[in-house]
């Protein structure tokens, strides 16, 4: 897993941060990347990306790298936001299952829609009470790594004739 997430997603993040995003749009661009990736209404975080990364003029295959790379949590915690949105609101007890949703979204779609809407909110307020803070963190974290990176690559992003002087001037 560990040279997957190298090879597949640190990696060409920094060859994007070698090519002159700046490190605070590409920490943006993997917080918010992260963040709506994770969102708890299926079929959504590939319109919210672009929607993202077209508004804050952000790379739009790098939000949609990270947006693929978090999918495995979307599914993970989509039942957890849902269960403990209901439970905090005092909604009705969610009882669904992943497969239960699956198996409505290949009968009647729009049955399935209907059936998850509530239990959706209460899982996106949880996920907006619990996302925000942890995308805030994620661009921190990121934002240092970038840094880090471009600073101790400086002198190799220097001698590289393919970037601008635009953008060697900013890394000196």
């Amino acid at each position: 897993m560990g040279t997957w997430l190298i090879n597949r997603l640190w990696l060409p993040l920094i060859a994007l941060l070698k090519q002159g995003i700046t490190p605070e749009k590409l920490a943006l661009t993997v917080a918010l990347g992260a963040l709506l990736g994770t969102i708890p209404v299926l079929g959504t975080t590939t319109f919210l990306c672009t929607v993202a990364a077209l508004s804050l003029r952000l790379n739009l295959p790098a939000i949609h790298l990270v947006n693929y790379a978090v999918y495995p949590l979307q599914l993970a915690f989509f039942i957890p936001f849902i269960k403990i949105g209901s439970a905090i609101i005092s909604g009705p007890e969610i009882t669904v299952t992943i497969a239960e949703i699956i198996r409505l979204a290949n009968e009647n779609f729009f049955q399935m829609v209907h059936t998850l809407w509530l239990a959706n909110l209460f899982g996106v307020i949880v996920w907006l009470a619990a996302g925000i803070p942890v995308a805030f963190l994620i661009y921190a974290i990121f934002l240092y790594l970038f840094k880090r990176t471009l600073k101790n690559n400086s002198n190799e992003i220097l001698k590289d004739p393919s970037i601008s002087s635009e953008v060697k001037s900013k890394t000196t």
